[in-house]
């Protein structure tokens, strides 16, 4: 199967915070902890948050994620660069 890059958005509805991951081609990682941490009663979550693309170099740039994200979704949250987990 051919690698495909993306970003993925962290969603903290508990403190009103999201972030955004760099490039990355592997969300497994993301995806463990995201339940380890609902399994603690966190209310987090995680998603694709860019297309899919074969080129690392053609993945959205993070300021332009993060505009499209204010623009059009979780009004009232707030940007966390350093969100991650």
């Amino acid at each position: 199967m051919a690698v495909r890059y993306f970003r993925i958005v962290f969603l903290d509805r508990d403190n009103k915070k999201f972030g955004v991951s760099s490039v990355t081609s592997d969300d497994t990682p993301m995806i463990n902890a995201t339940c380890k941490l609902q399994e603690q009663g966190r209310n987090v979550n995680i998603a694709t948050c860019t297309k899919l693309e074969k080129n690392y170099k053609d993945v959205q740039s993070l300021e332009s994620v993060v505009r499209d994200i204010h623009a059009n979704s979780f009004n009232g949250y707030t940007y966390d660069p350093d969100l991650r987990w």
